[in-house]
């Protein structure tokens, strides 16, 4: 089995015994979880057809090809049997590796075989053209929001529990309403008022038929007085030249009161919407699809505005975060297929969910000298949780299209 060491200078190593030796050779990186990578990559091994497999035994590894992995002879190599020796060509080198086993076994060969597979572990998980593994990925929620209460009131309803699925826009809550409801009456019986005033035309229309007597009547003076001088005061010209001005100014001034009944009717309507605002606010309704994890306040309670009511999360897509070297990794991770496997209940059972890098930080951590991207994946079945961990597998960028 083989296991890591670091050496004075804090590079890993990863190392093995074979023959009563032990063996090691450089991964070329200072930072834990790089190694454990590439270490996961070796032991585990699910590389491509071509490529050798690792399988433990006791004190030592057995490589087995895996185009022959079905037909494999362990249980033959138990029992002492021989093989009939096979080959198979490793990745990232042009030497042919022989089949080994228990009893038919080249101590010198057998170890060119583990640093080979190691040397292309190590090739493999610094190349950006390859396979990513990060064996401690992290699951993270993409949205949560703690909904609050926009208005003072008492809570009169609360619809929801802990655990319910939730749709965006369904009620979560309630704050008591009646009081702005009546005030909501009010406005409209204020805007029916506006608006019959803002139509009633009456003062206009005496205005301008008042107009018409004056003008008509300083007129047959004027002609009184030039049939037969001074038959009419010139008292009583002046007194129906006043009644002319006045109709005149009765009409500017109907005209005026009408202006202003139509902004009042407007304003009225303006309250109408301000109060239908405030009654909407007062039901608490879900910002997105989720689930109720958790509520803060009980029916009957005293709200604040802003005092949190419900907390719903998003679980139909999560973000699975993980850090990288930045020396080796950049923004050409952006948009590469992912695979996360977990644990998840029931039994403990492995789960696999895939998606997509869309995040790849820009920053570089001083200390560490990582990178922190994320990915989000589907989460069909909402078995996956925030918080769990997992292995992060980053696949190879697609090839161009040749259309």
């Amino acid at each position: 089995m083989a296991w890591l060491q670091t050496d004075a200078s804090g590079n890993y190593h990863i190392s093995f015994r074979f023959g009563g030796r032990q063996y090691k050779r450089s991964l070329k990186t200072k930072f834990q979880r790089d190694a454990n990578s590439r270490l996961h990559r070796l032991e585990e091994n699910r590389l491509p057809r071509g490529e050798v497999r690792a399988m433990r035994r006791p004190a030592k590894l057995i490589f087995v090809p895996l185009q022959s992995a079905a037909e494999s002879s362990i249980p033959q190599a138990r029992r002492g049997q021989r093989k009939k020796p096979e080959t198979s060509r490793l990745v990232g080198s042009c030497a042919e590796v022989q089949w080994l086993d228990s009893t038919e076994s080249n101590p010198e060969n057998t170890v060119n075989v583990l640093l080979l597979l190691i040397a292309s572990v190590i090739s493999g998980e610094s190349s950006t053209s390859s396979q990513v593994v990060v064996t401690d990925a992290q699951v993270k929620l993409i949205s949560e929001v703690r909904v609050p209460a926009q208005e003072a009131g008492m809570l009169s309803k609360l619809s929801v529990t802990e655990g319910d699925l939730v749709k965006e826009g369904q009620l979560l809550a309630a704050i008591d309403d009646r009081l702005v409801r009546f005030e909501n009456d009010v406005a409209r019986f204020e805007y029916e008022i506006a608006k019959i005033q803002s139509e009633n035309d009456i003062d206009q229309r005496y205005a301008i038929k008042s107009l018409a007597v004056a003008q008509s009547e300083l007129k047959r003076a004027a002609e009184a007085n030039e049939l037969y001088k001074d038959s009419v005061s010139q008292t009583e010209i002046e007194r129906l030249q006043m009644l002319v001005d006045r109709s005149t100014l009765s009409i500017e001034q109907s005209q005026r009161d009408r202006q202003v009944a139509v902004v009042t009717k407007d304003m009225k309507e303006r309250t109408i919407q301000a109060t239908d605002h405030r009654i909407a606010i007062r039901s608490i309704e879900s910002p997105l699809s989720g689930v109720v994890v958790e509520i803060f306040a009980k029916q009957g309670e005293w709200l604040q505005p802003g005092a949190p009511v419900v907390r719903v999360i998003r679980l139909d897509r999560l973000r699975v975060e993980a850090h990288l070297d930045g020396k080796e990794f950049g923004r050409e991770l952006d948009g590469r297929p992912v695979e996360l496997k977990v644990r998840v209940p029931p039994g403990n059972q492995s789960a696999t969910f895939s998606g997509k890098i869309v995040f790849v930080s820009p920053e570089v951590q001083p200390v560490t000298g990582e990178i922190r991207i994320w990915a989000e994946v589907r989460n069909d079945g909402l078995q996956l949780r925030p918080g769990d961990h997992g292995t992060l597998t980053i696949g190879a960028p697609s090839a161009p299209s040749t259309e």
